[in-house]
């Protein structure tokens, strides 16, 4: 199935992601192969909930790791945006958002996004 056409949406479902990020990079939105959506990310924002700075890092994945931020410093009690609704990204077809902390558990992670079809 093909990625739906901006223009003329069938449907358009605001959704929020939240996960405690660890130290390996994992996915945390995924638009499957074939799912004919796209996805909008509007929001990512970083909240450390300890009293340490952290690195954290968020990438878009499509065949490969195209980082959004790498190793960025998140100092204790902290939050940080990523990136907002000014500098939106879409996940197409087969595309991931993934994120990864420099010490598990120690960040939260929310994202404000729209499923397209």
């Amino acid at each position: 199935m093909a990625a739906p056409n901006l223009l003329s949406p069938t449907t358009v479902t605001g959704k929020t992601a939240i996960a405690a990020l660890t130290t390996s990079l994992v996915a945390i939105i995924d638009n499957p192969a074939d799912s004919g959506k796209v996805i909008k990310v509007n929001t990512i924002r970083a909240a450390n909930i300890t009293s340490t700075a952290v690195t954290i890092s968020v990438c878009h994945h499509r065949t490969q790791h195209n980082y959004m931020l790498k190793d960025g410093t998140l100092e204790g009690a902290k939050t940080l945006i990523v990136t907002d609704k000014n500098e939106y990204v879409y996940l197409e077809e087969g595309d991931q958002l993934m994120a990864s902390s420099s010490t598990g558990s120690s960040v939260h992670l929310t994202i404000n996004y729209e499923e397209i079809v």
